[in-house]
């Protein structure tokens, strides 16, 4: 499947067990304010275990603006324009490791 394909299907529009409708989409460079956000609602004891200065602007503002699906596919949950949670699929250089036996 090529990544044209695989960004052909968003947004996607969800209902999970007993929750109201969510859409999952990529991160778009205007995501910037609500991608923040959502970052600084965390708990601070939460955010010690990030890699990143998530409530850096300078940060969110990189991740929004670099889109190199190729590599990094950022995808975010939201609802009413809100985001509720994040994730990113890494595409590995090498592909899936397959075992023969």
């Amino acid at each position: 499947m090529h990544l044209e394909d695989i960004l052909e299907q968003y947004p996607k529009t969800v209902t999970p067990k007993g929750d109201s409708k969510v859409t999952m989409r990529p991160l778009k460079s205007s995501d910037e304010k609500q991608f923040h956000q959502f970052f600084c609602e965390v708990p601070e004891t939460e955010r010690l275990l990030f890699k990143h200065r998530v409530t850096d602007p300078s940060v969110i503002q990189e991740w929004c603006r670099r889109n190199s699906y190729g590599k990094i596919l950022p995808l975010l949950v939201l609802t009413d324009d809100k985001v509720i949670a994040d994730a990113s699929l890494h595409q590995s250089r090498g592909g899936a490791i397959r075992s023969r036996g």
